[in-house]
């Protein structure tokens, strides 16, 4: 365009612009150019990938050094950090499956411990029950023996002898 609005030949506008740089002391830049030629979109592609990326040219020096000196000791490295990701992503799903398991035999034992402890409170009062039971008994048996002890004796009699019959007998035994 430049050539085109001072009507002359693109030739001689490159001339003039490396002259520029050569006078602005943007030496280094006219020898960029000569090296990339028609590649300068590459550059400007990798310029632009380096501003997205929030490095910047202390950043790009210090990558070029690793790759240029540890490169396969880094993309070793590399592939060994992405198996052990890997490996640690399947020992987090792994992890997860048996906790779910493990709550899972948590509800469980805590269902069974509820009816556990359901069936414990109903024995108890059964318990409680049949020792009010007993306990009204003997009253009753202590009541009857002071008030009826004659009669007391005379069953007392009779069932021992009917026991000393029963076990006498080998026949029924």
């Amino acid at each position: 365009m430049v050539a085109i609005e001072l009507n002359i030949k693109a030739s001689e506008a490159i001339m003039f612009q490396r002259d520029y740089w050569d006078l602005q002391g943007l030496h280094n830049l006219n020898q960029i150019y000569q090296e990339i030629k028609d590649d300068i979109w590459n550059f400007v592609n990798l310029w632009k990938s380096v501003k997205a990326a929030g490095m910047g040219v202390p950043h790009v020096n210090r990558l070029l050094t690793i790759a240029n000196n540890d490169l396969p000791a880094v993309e070793l490295r590399y592939e060994g950090f992405k198996k052990e990701a890997a490996t640690l992503e399947f020992q987090k799903a792994s992890s997860a499956r048996d906790s779910e398991l493990l709550n899972n035999q948590i509800i469980m034992m805590r269902k069974t411990l509820d009816s556990t402890r359901l069936d414990y409170e109903k024995e108890m009062e059964r318990l409680r029950h049949l020792q009010q039971q007993r306990v009204k008994q003997e009253a009753i048996v202590k009541h009857f023996e002071n008030n009826n002890e004659v009669y007391y004796i005379q069953i007392r009699k009779t069932v021992e002898g009917k026991v000393h019959s029963v076990l006498s007998d080998r026949k029924m035994l």
